[in-house]
């Protein structure tokens, strides 16, 4: 008979973080599901390596392992990313990567005219996998305020600068203050 987990989901997600060595890349291992799940996950399912079988330290892993994390950040974060999207991103980001490589060859000028078939097929996978998952990153607002708001703005930003320096002043002059009347005090004495 098999343990069951049946700790909470914040306590599984500090169990996986603590046994990778770096960031897990997925951890969909810390989510809640419909059903409690075994505390012994692959490698993999945790989040501490790539692949099971091959070295994942390599320049291929990493960049895989880059773009993978870019990709759910786009999605929200790991937290906002279904294991069905996980799975879609994994495969993006093995896409690009060797896509990337093909692109090395063009640029090497040792493409043949298979390479360049290769990649434009692989570059409509990707771009169906990327529809599936949306991509739909926004940019951020970077429309400029009205003038009138922009004056508000200045006005405020010269009464908060006025305020501070008055208060500044008040210090010193309690400051002095107390100074004077200690002086006070020990000539008194």
């Amino acid at each position: 008979m098999s343990k069951i987990d049946t700790t909470s989901s914040t306590s599984r997600k500090a169990d996986v973080i603590k046994t990778s060595r770096k960031r897990p890349l997925f951890s969909h291992a810390a989510k809640d599901h419909a059903k409690p799940r075994s505390k012994q996950l692959s490698a993999v399912t945790n989040g501490s390596r790539l692949l099971l079988s091959n070295d994942n330290r390599g320049a291929w892993a990493r960049r895989c392992k880059d773009i993978m994390e870019d990709l759910t950040a786009d999605r929200g974060g790991v937290e906002n990313v279904s294991a069905a999207e996980a799975s879609i991103i994994r495969r993006s980001a093995v896409l690009s990567v060797e896509l990337e490589l093909l692109e090395n060859k063009f640029a090497a000028g040792q493409a043949t005219d298979s390479d360049l078939d290769l990649y434009g097929r692989t570059s409509g996978n990707l771009r169906r996998l990327f529809q599936t998952i949306g991509v739909d990153r926004k940019a951020r607002d970077i429309t400029p305020p009205s003038v009138a708001d922009y004056i508000d703005h200045i006005h405020q930003r010269d009464a908060d600068a006025a305020a501070a320096q008055a208060q500044r002043e008040k210090e010193e002059a309690d400051v002095v203050q107390r100074v004077d009347d200690a002086f006070e005090e020990v000539e008194a004495s």
